[in-house]
């Protein structure tokens, strides 16, 4: 009897043995795919980053290469805010607001940088603001402060984009009561 039981103890401590090494596989196996995913990502954004700095040497001289390699970041790695931001500057130099105001946008959702948020939705409201959209530039500039209070030209352009909200909404009235 005694056998009997010594060869079911054994037997119990296989199983648990067999079973650690399976567990102890199966966490090999995760830690390898998530570094291969982490070396995936930075190569990603090594790439993107790269392209970036390529933009950057293009763009005051020749607009629609600087725009290729912007685009090539930002499909390199999607969420590449600086990418998405040094576009829509881009856009915004070459008069195309309403791409210049998209690429900013798409900045701020993939940015976790208060700095960087600030920096997007400041040049939103230049682009409102050459658009002539004074109210919304008043609610980007307030955006912008949010995340960095002490910026002084946010300030500024908040003022100057509440003072002509101002002057915008009266100027019709005073066109209906002349005419």
């Amino acid at each position: 009897m005694s056998l009997i039981k010594n060869l079911i103890v054994l037997f119990k401590g296989v199983h648990k043995l067999s079973y650690s090494l399976k567990n102890f596989g199966l966490i090999l196996f995760l830690l390898a795919s998530i570094s291969g995913s982490a070396q995936e990502e930075a190569a990603q954004i090594s790439l993107s980053n790269n392209y970036v700095f390529e933009g950057n040497s293009l763009v005051n001289e020749n607009f629609i290469e600087a725009e290729k390699k912007y685009r090539l970041a930002v499909s390199a790695k999607q969420n590449n805010a600086v990418g998405s931001y040094n576009l829509g500057n881009a856009y915004y130099k070459s008069e195309l607001y309403d791409e210049a105001m998209l690429r900013h946008l798409e900045a701020i959702n993939n940015s976790g940088l208060k700095l960087e948020k600030h920096k997007a939705y400041h040049n939103i409201g230049n682009t409102l603001m050459r658009q002539k959209r004074c109210k919304e530039a008043v609610s980007a500039y307030k955006n912008a402060l949010r995340n960095s209070p002490s910026d002084d030209e946010s300030r500024y352009n908040l003022a100057l984009a509440q003072e002509l909200s101002l002057i915008h909404i009266s100027e019709p009235t005073r066109l209906r009561r002349i005419s």
